[in-house]
């Protein structure tokens, strides 16, 4: 083999690598894009199910605060009813 052949397949082996390293580079750009959509996905689910705690928390504060003050209501009622009750015997 002289050089002149020689180096036309080491030219046709360098531009076969360039081929594939572009092909390669498209690839992994691809895949970053899919990578970064799926990031923004995760992130987006993250930040709703936060604010679906975070709501469900105000939601349990109010109960909460509603049977309690119920309850106060209904004793303060229960109260009334004896004091009456122990009032009316006399």
């Amino acid at each position: 083999m002289s050089e002149e052949e020689k180096q036309e397949v080491i030219d046709r082996l360098f531009q076969d690598h360039e081929v594939r390293l572009r092909v390669h580079e498209k690839f992994l750009e691809k895949l970053d894009a899919k990578v970064d959509r799926i990031e923004a996905d995760v992130k987006g689910l993250y930040k709703t199910i936060y604010l679906g705690f975070a709501a469900l928390g105000v939601i349990m504060s109010i109960a909460v605060g509603l049977l309690s003050s119920q309850s106060k209501m209904l004793g303060s009622q229960v109260s009334s009813a004896r004091y009456r009750h122990l009032h009316d015997r006399r």
